[in-house]
């Protein structure tokens, strides 16, 4: 990809917990994820990350598992760029129905699903979920990268 002209490569990270991607059926493990980001940075490509917190079965020790999985991608020069956001269910996706079944929907008010706020209910708060979001900016910019933006300009 990277010698046809290819350098921005988006991985769905979403978390870095085997329980979160087996329910939403990722198929593949964090060790996996880590390997296709070093791969891809092998070859040349800038691996995005996207994140999401908010699960409602993740604990703020999941969340955590998952932020520690970034800093060490961020570290290691395998992520080139990130974006965390609050996961979202949306109609017509199977986490809106597994939603619904479970009783996790804390709105249908479709004003409110702007990303702003969690519309899931969570093990915790909408402040902590925030808070695990900017974690995981405060993880991507480590020294080591730092030194490897400064120096590849």
């Amino acid at each position: 990809m990277a010698a046809a002209g290819f350098r921005f490569i988006l991985y769905g990270l979403e978390s870095a917990n085997l329980d979160t991607l087996t329910r939403i059926n990722k198929g593949q493990k964090a060790e996996d994820m880590r390997h296709a980001a070093k791969w891809a940075s092998e070859a040349g490509l800038h691996p995005h990350l996207t994140v999401m917190f908010g699960y409602p079965w993740e604990s703020r020790s999941d969340a955590e598992n998952t932020v520690l999985l970034v800093r060490e991608l961020f570290d290691r020069g395998w992520a080139n760029s990130m974006q965390a956001t609050l996961l979202m269910p949306y109609p017509g996706t199977s986490l809106f129905q597994q939603a619904e079944e479970q009783g996790w929907l804390l709105t249908k008010d479709w004003d409110r699903y702007t990303m702003n706020e969690c519309i899931l209910k969570c093990p915790m708060s909408h402040g902590e979920v925030l808070e695990k979001i900017r974690d995981c900016y405060k993880a991507a910019v480590t020294p080591r990268y730092l030194m490897r933006k400064v120096f590849s300009v």
